[in-house]
């Protein structure tokens, strides 16, 4: 073989090696637009609705003022109670007002649906990263939305708590928190499995989200109770699905003040 074979063969295999690094380097890039229309950040950034998540991010700028946010878990009492929207609405809100940079994680690695929301097509995720060790840049990936990032659910696992739970995934968090300004996750509802409690002590605060009309009051205090017991950092609730007449929106968002002064905001 010729010395010019050699070396064009050489700086080939060299290349790809450069390829491969730099697809290692940050989030990669499967960006859809078919976001679901209930994400109002996007679809009707005028609306009502939307700005409530815009308050949302103010008021939650505002409680890490002293001690900043790094990480924010979402979780609600029961299912079906707009959990995984509002997640969705608040990072999208987030990333669009602070120029910082917001990862979306979704730890529902039972029934996770953030991908589907943000019209992003993953091959891999979560599960992925805490069952086979896939390196965490290869699960992340871009959205339409600059500075957001999602960390989908991935490969649904047999054993979802204990992986949550698991020093992988403090090792996980402890990553991500250096490398975005927000995290938030987005976990199954409190009282039906045990993932969002095993979770919650390791987030900097939670929010759990509350449905008019579906929530109860009873399931409210006990998914509270449940949460503390976790040694969870309350910050609140979210009332979601309130309906009020007028065009372009079906439904607005509430916020509610943390418990610790007890009014409404």
């Amino acid at each position: 073989m010729s010395y010019i074979s050699q070396l064009m063969q050489r700086k080939y295999r060299e290349k790809q090696v450069v390829q491969k690094a730099s697809t290692r380097e940050g989030p990669r890039k499967r960006v859809s637009v078919n976001v679901e229309p209930h994400i109002v950040t996007l679809t009707q950034p005028s609306s009502p609705a939307a700005e409530e998540y815009r308050i949302l991010r103010t008021t939650l700028s505002r409680l890490g003022a002293k001690k900043p946010l790094k990480t924010v878990m979402i979780t609600s009492a029961g299912a079906q109670e707009g959990k995984t929207l509002t997640s969705v609405n608040l990072a999208v809100a987030m990333a669009q007002g602070t120029g910082q940079r917001i990862l979306l994680a979704d730890c529902d690695l039972r029934r996770g649906r953030v991908h589907e929301l943000l019209g992003v097509e993953p091959d891999e995720g979560l599960g992925d990263v805490l069952l086979n060790g896939t390196d965490l840049s290869a699960a992340l990936y871009d959205t339409s939305v600059e500075n957001l990032t999602v960390l989908p659910c991935g490969r649904y696992p047999a054993n979802p708590a204990e992986l949550l739970g698991s020093q992988k995934m403090n090792g996980l968090i402890a990553q991500l928190k250096l490398q975005f300004s927000l995290c938030i996750f987005d976990t199954p509802p409190a009282l039906a499995l045990t993932d969002a409690a095993v979770l919650a002590s390791q987030a900097d605060g939670v929010i759990l989200v509350v449905q008019a009309g579906k929530t109860t009051c009873e399931a409210v205090e006990e998914a509270g109770r449940v949460l503390t017991q976790a040694h969870a950092n309350v910050l609140g609730f979210i009332l979601v699905g309130v309906e009020e007449p007028g065009p372009g929106y079906a439904y607005r968002y509430h916020r509610q003040a943390s418990k610790a002064d007890g009014r409404a905001s």
